[in-house]
């Protein structure tokens, strides 16, 4: 059976001609995205910290039924814009000579927004120092996802 999210038959059809390997793992993340929006719901407080400064002090609150809503919303929006980039490129066929690579960019974004989501329910939940941990590993395996793709 094929699923199609399409506004364009050409543009955002996710499941075509074999389109599926590509994109199982952003789709999968997405997924996961919102299985832990749906596990944390009850759990987090009704207002949230949304914000940091650079001495790491919250300056920005923000409600719990936004923050829910806002990362698998983000995932989404994300997914659907890199899929859609290469379709606006006028050179779109020079996309298909690192299209390996840009899957990877794309995997590598959601998979970081979904530990983005977890340090910002985990913080809110008060696991100060799982927060410490998963912010250093997030940001260390984007850079290291981007310097493994070049």
């Amino acid at each position: 059976m094929y699923v199609y999210l399409e506004l364009n038959a050409n543009v955002f059809s996710i499941w075509d001609n074999g389109g599926m390997k590509k994109h199982l793992i952003p789709i999968l993340t997405i997924f996961l995205s919102i299985l832990v929006s749906i596990f944390f719901f009850r759990y987090l407080p009704d207002s949230m910290a949304s914000h940091w400064n650079a001495q790491g002090v919250v300056d920005g609150y923000t409600s719990r039924l936004f923050n829910v809503l806002f990362f698998p919303l983000i995932n989404v929006f994300l997914f659907l814009l890199f899929k859609y980039i290469p379709k606006i490129d006028p050179k779109w066929k020079s996309i298909l000579v690192f299209e390996d690579k840009f899957n990877l960019f794309v995997s590598s974004m959601l998979i970081f927004m979904v530990l983005l989501q977890l340090e910002v329910y985990l913080w809110s939940y008060w696991y100060y120092y799982f927060y410490c941990c998963c912010y250093a590993y997030s940001n260390g395996g984007v850079v290291y996802s981007g310097f493994y793709t070049t």
